[in-house]
């Protein structure tokens, strides 16, 4: 680590701007956070009020009791996402291999689109991805 950049040679106006820059990102990342876990205790909560004005779980009893089927809609979400990473993997292992290992046709073209879509940003590709657009449009 340079000298330069350690925290006790640094002027004032650079810690207060690194300062600054951290509590934004903290606040970028816990404010949601924060929010989320507010809502989730919140009963009931009305607009000139700035903090809720009655805490509970009466909601989570609710959506936890065996007629709100909550666990068979966990459960299935899990066993979907379990068999799309499957499906995934069962697609993605062959077409690896025979692309980094045979001889196909247009090899390098896929891997070039490979390449592209990796290097550059989704909205730069589009017109490779989703077909050229025309004038009809």
């Amino acid at each position: 680590m340079s000298l330069r950049l350690h925290p006790l040679f640094m002027s004032w106006s650079q810690r207060l701007l690194t300062a600054l820059l951290l509590g934004v990102l903290a606040f970028a990342i816990f404010g949601p956070i924060a929010n989320m876990l507010l809502w989730a205790v919140t009963e009931v909560w009305y607009f000139p009020h700035k903090l809720p004005l009655e805490y509970g779980f009466s909601f989570w009893e609710r959506v936890f009791r065996p007629q709100g089927n909550a666990m068979e809609s966990l459960l299935n979400s899990i066993l979907i996402a379990l068999l799309t990473v499957l499906a995934s993997l069962a697609v993605s292992i062959p077409a690896g291999y025979a692309l980094g290992k045979g001889r196909l046709p247009w090899r390098s073209l896929f891997l070039l689109l490979f390449c592209c879509r990796r290097r550059f940003q989704p909205w730069r590709c589009t017109p490779i991805s989703r077909g050229f657009s025309t004038a009809s449009d």
